[in-house]
């Protein structure tokens, strides 16, 4: 499915990726609010504040006059950023996810035998140019399996005849065997 013809209905493809994507956001947030709060505290140890109010002029520690207002601005600071990023970070995974979902997809069938699959992703999805590659590989490897597989028939064809020529018939194999030498494999 190219192109934005077609929306996906579920934003979770990848529930575990996009899930640890978006936790792993939402602590670094926490721990940001947490480092903000210890260093407020430690750059106003020892210095004091004054205030009027109703009741009168106040003289108080830094860090206790503010404490209150900066856990409520920290908390509502926090949530705001929290919720809109995670809104963001599952729009964003899910463009990554939905690729990867795909692309594994495409190599189990590979795995399968198939080599006349093409992976499609949507226009503005991630990894276009990793789709581009395995498009090329399959078709690359498509293209050299059908090549092999007229050999074999050829082959196969000459020692049906009566007068098999073994020339030929050697030069047919060495051919076959150049071209499964393009492949390394691990045997």
């Amino acid at each position: 499915m190219t192109g934005g013809r077609h929306r996906r209905k579920n934003y979770f493809i990848k529930k575990r990726f996009q899930m640890s994507f978006s936790a792993s956001f939402l602590v670094l947030l926490l721990l940001e609010i947490i480092f903000i709060g210890a260093l407020f505290i430690y750059i106003s140890k020892g210095t004091v504040i004054t205030s009027y109010g109703n009741d009168g002029l106040r003289i108080e520690n830094t860090a206790s006059f503010f404490f209150v207002n900066f856990v409520l601005i920290s908390l509502i600071a926090g949530i705001t950023v929290g919720l809109g990023a995670l809104v963001v970070f599952i729009y964003l995974s899910h463009r990554m996810a939905g690729p990867l979902y795909r692309f594994e997809q495409s190599l189990g069938r590979m795995a399968g035998g198939d080599l006349h699959y093409k992976v499609h992703i949507r226009k503005k999805d991630q990894f276009e140019e990793l789709r581009r590659a395995l498009n090329s590989f399959i078709e690359n490897t498509g293209g050299r399996i059908g090549d092999m597989k007229r050999d074999v028939s050829d082959i196969l064809n000459q020692l049906d005849q009566e007068n098999v020529n073994k020339a030929q018939l050697k030069k047919s194999a060495e051919k076959l065997k150049d071209k499964l030498e393009f492949f390394k494999t691990s045997t």
